[in-house]
C-alpha cells in the first residue's frame, strides 16, 4: 500500500502548519500505517482515500481526525522523573511559600495525553503536601486529541498501562481493580479539569486560565523542534512573579525567552531563567 508524493507533501504542511507536527522525508510508512487505521474506521478502502476526501474538504471534520491520527499519544506514570522530583523538592515547596498568603495554587499540564501526567501531578501533591488540602488547588490539563481527553476524564487503565511507572503502593491506593483494569479514585479524578487545546493554534481564555505553572509541551515524538515550547512562551512573559515553568527532558527550550531552560533544570518562582550556552 503506498501513497503518492503529492499526498505525503500534503500531510506533512497541514500537520506542520495545524498542529506543529514535523514528519521527515522517510516518514511515508508512517501515515500510511496511522491514515490506513483512519481509512478503516470510515469506511474508506485506504490511506490515499483518506488524503484524497481530505483535500477535496480541507476544512471538513476529517481534518482534526486526521490530525488526531498522527498525533502520538505515547506516554505513562511519573515520565521523566526529574520534572517530579525537582516539583517535590524544590519548585512546590517554593509556590506554597510565597503564596502562603493567596493560598491559591494552579498547574497546568500541556499535552497531557492519556492523563497519566495530571494524575501523577495529583498524587505527587497529595503525597507530599498535605497541607494543601486547605488550599485552592486547581489542576488544567489540556491536549489537542479529544479521543485522548475522553480517556483522561474516564480515568480508567489497563494492567499494561498502571504497570508502566506507577508504584504499587500509589496503585493501591488512588485505583481500583474493575475487570482486568484499573480505575482512578473520585478523590483524584476530581482533582483536574481536563480541557481541549492545541499549542499551535489560537489560545483562548481557557488557556490563561491555567498560566500558573505550564509543564511541558505536547506529547510528540515528531513535534517541530521549539514550536510548541515557543507556543508556552508566548504566554511565559506572562506568567505572575510566584511562578515556574517546568520543562520534560526530552522537550525543546531553546525558543523560549532569554535563550532558553536547560531541559533537565527548572526556574525557581520569580527568577529569571537559565541562559542554555550550548
Amino acid at each position: 500500500m503506498t501513497i503518492d508524493p503529492g499526498s505525503f507533501k500534503f500531510v506533512r504542511q497541514l500537520l506542520r502548519e495545524r498542529a506543529a507536527i514535523v514528519l521527515d522525508d522517510d516518514k511515508q510508512y508512517l501515515v500510511i500505517n496511522r491514515l490506513s487505521q483512519l481509512a478503516r474506521r470510515e469506511g474508506l478502502a485506504s490511506a490515499q482515500d483518506v488524503i484524497d476526501r481530505l483535500r477535496a474538504a480541507p476544512a471538513g471534520p476529517l481534518q482534526r481526525k486526521v490530525i488526531e491520527a498522527m498525533t502520538t499519544t505515547e506516554t505513562l506514570f511519573f515520565r521523566d522523573a526529574k520534572p517530579y522530583e525537582a516539583l517535590r523538592r524544590s519548585i512546590v515547596p517554593e509556590l506554597i511559600r510565597l503564596r502562603d498568603r493567596e493560598r491559591k495554587l494552579q498547574i497546568w499540564s500541556c499535552g497531557c495525553s492519556s492523563g497519566q501526567e495530571p494524575y501523577s501531578l495529583g498524587m505527587t501533591l497529595r503525597e507530599h503536601f498535605p497541607e494543601l488540602a486547605t488550599w485552592s488547588l486547581k489542576l488544567i490539563a489540556t491536549d489537542i486529541s479529544t479521543e485522548m481527553l475522553a480517556r483522561s476524564r474516564q480515568g480508567r487503565y489497563s494492567e499494561l498501562e498502571v504497570n508502566r511507572g506507577l508504584p504499587n503502593a500509589l496503585r493501591l491506593k488512588y485505583f481500583d481493580q474493575v475487570g482486568a483494569d484499573w480505575q482512578i479514585r473520585d478523590e483524584l479524578r476530581r482533582m483536574v479539569e481536563f480541557r481541549e487545546l492545541n499549542l499551535a493554534g489560537p489560545w483562548g481564555a481557557q488557556a490563561d486560565a491555567a498560566r500558573r505553572i505550564p509543564d511541558a509541551g505536547h506529547r510528540g515524538d515528531h513535534d517541530e523542534p521549539g514550536r510548541r515550547v515557543r507556543a508556552g512562551a508566548q504566554r511565559g512573559h506572562r506568567l505572575l512573579p510566584a511562578a515556574a515553568v517546568v520543562i520534560a527532558v526530552a522537550r525543546s527550550a531553546a525558543a523560549l525567552p532569554h535563550g532558553g531552560i536547560r531541559p533537565s533544570s527548572h526556574v525557581k518562582p520569580g527568577a529569571r531563567p537559565e541562559q542554555d550556552s550550548r
